[in-house]
């Protein structure tokens, strides 16, 4: 706080000397705001090091040393970040931020052609993964620095491993994944190298539900107007930390909790003009209920078949959640009425042949709470009460 004494003879004068003496205060009190190393932007873009990829923090180290002469370097290292971020918007570099590590490419004529190179080169590994198939063309990390040294790169392989997984290029499988006769470390598998269905995957989730005391769940993602192309890699390799799926491919995976299957893939919708093409991500639950007797319709399951299959389910559509939120994707869940889809994927996609409940239900009208075709199909049987149904409300619009 400043006083200002000033006469009316010279109020002028007074008031721009005061204003001078308040500014060499703040530089005095707060020198940070007047370094002269963060004023100009562009001699810093000239002082970054070229590299086709990197790191914050090391860039830091390498740039900001007039900075850190001055003691500035609690300031400075933040607005590096955001040099490097307004280059990404100038469509000049690359930068992708993270709380913990923050990738960067400041030469993307160098990271063009590595990239390039990488998309177009056959991986020189292979391994076995029992949840994609045999002979899977992979890198392995000394293969990957080998490629990354034959491209005469200066710097760390593991980080332009990092940038391209980071974009969704390619996910990082553990030894958990692999058979139990192949040993080995981690390897990074491209998402173009992985099929487009599996095997398996016809007699492990057979369509539509077999109708032998097995009941069936499903949730619909819908997202507007798309999603970007990464979607998937960055929801396997999140799906990866926690589970350890039975079959995996390049827009879905299937997973077994007790005796529970979950199985989520991304579809597009079709038969209506106004959602068609819509990508849709169906998340469905299959269980198995030994009290049931006649036919395999979720009404006449028992409560406790039910209870376990929506608890499995749970802790699936709390990942997807997760990735959903962090990627700050548009959407909104619809609950797929059973009796209309027959529990089959393709019709559920069908939007003029399947009815889609919402999946929040406290702000609609009483006329969305049931199917329009089977009105004894409602929210009772397809969320469990109280504890998932309307859960993400907050975030996920409602369906109308």
């Amino acid at each position: 706080m400043t006083t200002i004494n000033v006469t009316r003879e010279n109020f002028q004068k007074d008031v721009t000397s005061a204003l001078i003496k308040c500014a060499e205060n703040v530089k005095v009190l707060v020198p940070w705001v007047h370094c002269e190393w963060s004023k100009k932007t562009l001699e810093i873009i000239d002082k970054l090091p070229k590299s086709g990829f990197t790191d914050q923090k090391s860039l830091f180290h390498q740039t900001d040393v007039e900075a850190k002469a001055q003691g500035y370097t609690k300031y400075s290292y933040q607005k590096l970040g955001k040099v490097l971020n307004l280059l990404h918007y100038w469509g000049n570099g690359l930068y992708l931020w993270h709380q913990r590590k923050s990738l960067c490419a400041t030469d993307l004529m160098t990271y063009e052609s590595l990239l390039v190179k990488f998309l177009t080169t056959t991986p020189p590994d292979k391994v076995r993964v029992t949840s994609i198939g045999h002979s899977v063309p992979c890198w392995k990390v000394n293969s990957f620095e080998a490629f990354i040294q034959a491209e005469k790169l200066h710097g760390e392989a593991l980080k332009a491993a990092d940038i391209f997984k980071r974009q969704g290029l390619l996910i990082k499988l553990s030894p958990l994944l692999f058979e139990k006769s192949q040993d080995g470390d981690s390897v990074y598998v491209r998402m173009s190298d992985i099929p487009e269905s599996h095997s398996m995957l016809q007699s492990l989730w057979p369509e539509p539900c077999p109708q032998q005391r097995i009941i069936q769940t499903n949730r619909c993602y819908n997202f507007l107007p798309t999603i970007p192309d990464g979607f998937m890699s960055k929801l396997l390799r999140s799906v990866l930390k926690v589970f350890q799926p039975l079959c995996i491919w390049r827009t879905g995976f299937l997973i077994r909790q007790g005796p529970v299957d979950i199985r989520a893939s991304l579809h597009r919708y079709k038969g209506d003009a106004r959602l068609d093409k819509t990508p849709v991500l169906v998340v469905s639950a299959r269980a198995v209920d030994i009290r049931q007797k006649k036919s395999s319709s979720i009404i006449d399951s028992s409560q406790e078949a039910r209870s376990t299959m929506f608890a499995a389910l749970r802790q699936v559509l709390l990942v997807v959640d997760s990735v959903v939120q962090k990627m700050k994707l548009y959407g909104f869940v619809t609950l797929v009425c059973p009796e209309c889809s027959e529990s089959n994927t393709e019709k559920m996609i069908d939007v003029t042949k399947t009815w889609h409940l919402p999946y929040y239900i406290g702000l609609i009208s009483s006329r969305h709470k049931h199917c329009k075709s089977h009105p004894k199909i409602d929210h009772n049987y397809l969320c469990e009460p109280q504890t998932e149904q309307g859960g993400w409300s907050q975030f996920f619009l409602v369906h109308s």
